[in-house]
């Protein structure tokens, strides 16, 4: 469908370069697939061996905490994600991933992957780019967590997630703030006020 976002993506975004031989491997090693909203792509205690890329729409990542949802994080259009623990170690994913929207994804497997690494030895690079954005996604949430007051992570959030802000459901948010819905809308209803 729209693989070319994929191959752009990985020229622009991660500054890496392929040839037409290159592009014909990779192409054959990733599976489109079309998710619908509510649809969960991974479950807890399930094996992922799968990276995928969003070519459209926007899914996140929650743990399950007694009787609650609590968001870990968010990925739209053109990132990459994936079960990082359990990718990586091949053990039970701790974490539920859904999509919070219709969403137009590639995936392709741990194993094609490693090949993939083997075949085209600047995929390395890719591979290393991907983690290391991870990482950062990562780094920017511990330091918004650790922010003393709701306003200053409810910024945060806008600042860091503004190209998904008004896509994603207010509960989804308050959860990964670590705040209730009340708190969530007071504060939105302070910020409106004074910017008016």
């Amino acid at each position: 469908m729209y693989f070319s976002n994929l191959l752009l993506n990985i020229k622009d975004k991660y500054s890496i370069y392929l040839n037409e031989d290159e592009i014909n491997k990779i192409k054959n090693k990733f599976t489109e697939t079309s998710i619908s909203k509510s649809e969960k792509i991974c479950s807890m205690n399930e094996i992922i061996d799968h990276l995928y890329f969003i070519n459209s729409g926007i899914v996140r990542g929650y743990i399950i905490d007694g009787n609650s949802e609590k968001t870990t994080w968010f990925a739209n259009e053109g990132d990459f994600f994936t079960n990082a623990f359990s990718f990586l170690t091949g053990l039970p994913s701790r974490e539920e991933i859904e999509a919070l929207e219709n969403c137009s994804l590639y995936s392709i497997r741990k194993n094609d992957l490693d090949y993939l690494y083997l075949e085209i030895p600047k995929l390395n690079m890719l591979g290393r780019k991907i983690w290391e954005h991870y990482y950062i996604k990562l780094e920017n949430q511990m330091q918004s967590q650790k922010l003393k007051t709701v306003k200053l992570k409810y910024d945060k959030f806008i600042l860091d997630h503004s190209e998904i802000f008004s896509r994603v459901k207010l509960s989804h948010i308050a959860s990964y703030l670590g705040i209730t819905n009340e708190t969530l809308s007071r504060i939105r209803g302070n910020y409106n006020g004074s910017k008016n």
